[in-house]
């Protein structure tokens, strides 16, 4: 079983009354993530963050983020999970070429 495939499995509740809330976790998540960076990238680290926890609030992130894409939008009629990986895969596919010709061009977030 893969991950999409635990994800799909562990949240069998997925309504448009939730997807907001789920959404919002998306950002609480991302910015966990961002603060855990920012304490283990500075001199101070008054927190005392690893590594660790920022891999583990990424984790969080994806999680979040995978189970807002397991959910059946109000354009999708009775959505399996096999045409939900097709459509990440494509979706992936789709965004990484996208992705690829702006690296190339040198548009890699580096100073």
């Amino acid at each position: 079983m893969d991950v999409f495939e635990k994800i799909w499995g562990a949240n069998r509740k997925r309504t448009m009354e939730t997807f907001g809330r789920r959404l919002l976790k998306l950002g609480e998540e991302f910015g966990e993530a961002c603060q855990a960076y920012l304490s283990v990238s500075s001199d101070n680290n008054s927190k005392n963050k690893s590594w660790e926890d920022v891999r583990e609030e990424l984790s969080d992130t994806i999680i979040v983020a995978m189970d807002l894409y397991c959910h059946t939008f109000p354009d999708e009629k009775d959505v399996s999970l096999d045409t939900k990986m097709e459509q990440l895969h494509s979706d992936i596919d789709r965004k990484l070429k996208k992705w690829a010709k702006k690296q190339k061009k040198g548009d890699d977030f580096s100073k």
